[in-house]
């Protein structure tokens, strides 16, 4: 917890539990000084640079004007989102390189979402909200793992894609399903968790602009990965963002905090969401908890507890 940058009486977290979690994702960790983690770093770095090269070509053609803007991230992922075929979550199978603490590692999808569900839920434990809601929900996979783990509190989730709201509730309308999950191989939820996931409100809204919201109507509000596509639209995001929370925000994004001089050359060139963790105060947001993450192929995502000022 060495890298924790915080201030008195908030939350902490311990990153190395979570990291202890998702050992069963992790296919492999050298030192990033030994000849295979040598060999990976630069197969990652020749990979990063060849990324942002072609995000420099596209920028300069101006062929990335408008990514982030609020109709390129609904098309995105109206298309994303557009299959209702489902039985269950699917574990990633697919190994990258992370890159922590010294160490390279071998890293599953499966692995990246449970060490930040695990992040989350020593937050939830702490600062014990009544209401949170997950901003860019998707296919509500956080919310169907939070909601039955903590039936006291009310979730709410909402994106601005239709599909995906589409998706959420025909998931709650389900019997059951398997929420795949390692600590339960081939089980399926009960009918008491599957209540708690139809309890979930669910909305098509766009975090631009969510006036179907009443002002500080959450206790908490949490995104994971989606300010990262919002950069073009971010200062409406952010306005809209302080204004429906009561009290705290929590973002898994890619602050510049956490990344080095090519990992945020890369966010920059790609549009995509690269404000510090001190930035937040231009938008009302005291930050609390600083966390860097595993950085990932590309660049390294960030977890900032902050509250309303």
């Amino acid at each position: 917890m060495d890298d924790q940058i915080r201030v008195a009486n908030i939350p902490v977290v311990d990153i190395d539990c979570a990291m202890n979690v998702i050992a069963p994702y992790i296919d492999g960790v050298w030192s990033d000084t030994s000849r295979q983690g040598k060999q990976l770093k630069r197969k990652r770095f020749k990979n990063l640079l060849h990324m942002t090269a072609r995000f420099l070509l596209r920028k300069l053609s101006r062929n990335l004007s408008s990514r982030g803007s609020e109709a390129d991230v609904r098309a995105f992922y109206e298309t994303a989102h557009a299959s209702v075929e489902f039985t269950g979550y699917r574990q990633a199978s697919n190994h990258v390189t992370y890159l922590y603490r010294g160490q390279v590692l071998s890293l599953s999808g499966m692995g990246n979402y449970r060490l930040k569900s695990g992040l989350l839920t020593q937050i939830l434990e702490q600062l014990h909200p009544r209401s949170v809601c997950e901003a860019g929900c998707g296919r509500i996979r956080h919310l169907a793992y939070f909601s039955p783990k903590f039936p006291e509190i009310n979730f709410s989730g909402f994106d601005i894609s239709e599909n995906a709201i589409s998706f959420g509730k025909y998931l709650q309308g389900l019997e059951t399903f398997d929420p795949n999950l390692p600590e339960r191989p081939g089980d399926v939820l009960s009918e008491s968790e599957m209540q708690c996931i139809r309890a979930v409100n669910l909305f098509q809204a766009s975090a631009a602009n969510l006036s179907c919201v009443e002002d500080n109507a959450f206790d908490l509000v949490y995104t994971v990965s989606a300010l990262e596509q919002m950069n073009a639209i971010l200062p409406a995001v952010l306005k809209e963002l302080h204004r429906v929370t009561r009290r705290y925000v929590v973002f898994f994004e890619p602050f510049a905090d956490a990344n080095g001089f090519f990992e945020k050359t890369y966010l920059w060139a790609g549009n995509y969401f690269h404000i510090k963790s001190a930035d937040l105060e231009r938008y009302g947001f005291r930050p609390l908890l600083v966390v860097p993450l595993p950085t990932k192929p590309s660049f390294a995502d960030c977890l900032v507890v902050a509250e309303k000022m």
